[in-house]
């Protein structure tokens, strides 16, 4: 799955948000749904692409809860890739997803890192085509952006889509 080859810089994204906390099982990092409302607002999702309501139905829909001994709900750094399909789906439309690129060398959207490609298609699925547009857009908005964290997570982003691409051009 392609965010598994972005999962580095999404998790130094979360990591610029995220706060460590003591709890009952002790010290962990998370995020907030404050900071987590921060983030997709630093991304441009919320409410550009994902009305303000939206984020709370994705987390009741994913049937988060807070965990035993939190008052309030936090996501860990699973919880936060884990929601991110879900996201895609809710703020971009199967078409707006089109193939990954770099060196003008496109990775066709049923391109598995691990060579295995999908038998019985080689169309992709519709949420495939909407996490790509997810991609494409929180990698536009790094690219661009003035806000101190996503700079910081820029080059990040930009080495994981050159290893993506390159993981293609030598499969």
């Amino acid at each position: 799955q392609v965010l598994k080859a972005f999962q580095e810089p999404l998790a130094a994204v979360f990591g610029h948000y995220a706060k460590s906390r003591r709890s009952q099982a002790g010290r962990k990092t998370d995020l907030g749904i404050a900071a987590l409302e921060q983030c997709f607002a630093d991304l441009e999702l919320a409410p550009v692409r994902l009305p303000n309501n939206a984020l709370q139905q994705l987390l009741r829909s994913s049937k988060m809860r807070p965990k035993p001994g939190d008052d309030a709900l936090y996501l860990s750094l699973e919880d936060f890739l884990g929601i991110l399909p879900g996201l895609a789906e809710r703020a971009f439309r199967p078409e707006e997803g089109a193939p990954l690129r770099d060196f003008e060398v496109p990775v066709p959207l049923v391109w598995r890192p691990e060579g295995q490609q999908d038998a019985v298609s080689r169309e992709a699925a519709p949420i495939t085509r909407q996490v790509h547009a997810l991609l494409q857009h929180v990698l536009r908005v790094v690219e661009s952006s003035k806000i101190a964290n996503m700079r910081l997570v820029r080059s990040a982003f930009q080495r994981a889509l050159r290893r993506y691409v390159l993981g293609y051009a030598r499969a």
